[in-house]
């Protein structure tokens, strides 16, 4: 009996009782959790929509802007103009290097943002305001005389041309 007496009462044992969210809570918090996330990939895509154009958040203007990163080149063009298809004087008008539009296999396409990132250099101006898929196709100016190295643009030079679609040229 004395060790029985010796003995000391054991400790009941406590655990934290964890407290159950109300669903409202976890609600809220996958609605701001996923309002961040949009937030950080808006400013990491520095305020670009898929189809790289400049995003207005201020106004409901129908300008649709494209801009590069150097703020001094841009290029600008009203909805209603991209609405019907591009005629040629219209490409024609967009024939420098801060504004450059060209013509491939009769689409058309603002490539003035591609510009200085082009690899064969300024060889793509020759481009601007022109129907530009012999330089493109081919490497030759509309002369003949090869540009580069003369052999077509790489499937992937092709898939990215897609993401500077202006539309269909005009009959």
């Amino acid at each position: 009996m004395e060790e029985q007496e010796n003995q000391q009462p054991k400790a009941t044992e406590t655990r934290p009782v964890a407290k159950k969210k109300s669903p409202v809570v976890s609600i809220l918090t996958t609605i701001i959790i996923i309002a961040i996330a949009g937030a950080i990939g808006f400013f990491l895509m520095g305020g670009k929509d898929e189809n790289n154009k400049t995003v207005d958040t201020t106004t409901n203007n129908s300008t649709v802007q494209t801009t590069t990163d150097n703020p001094e080149q841009k290029s600008t063009a009203q909805t209603s103009d991209m609405a019907s298809a591009p005629t040629k004087e219209q490409v024609a008008l967009h024939n420098k290097q801060s504004d450059c539009w060209t013509i491939v296999e009769g689409v058309v396409y603002d490539i003035t943002e591609y510009i200085p990132k082009h690899p064969g250099g300024e060889s793509i101006l020759e481009a601007c305001g022109t129907d530009g898929t012999s330089l493109f196709a081919e490497r030759k100016t509309a002369d003949g005389q090869k540009v580069g190295s003369g052999t077509p643009h790489s499937n992937r030079a092709e898939g990215m041309l897609k993401e500077y679609e202006v539309g269909k040229l005009a009959n």
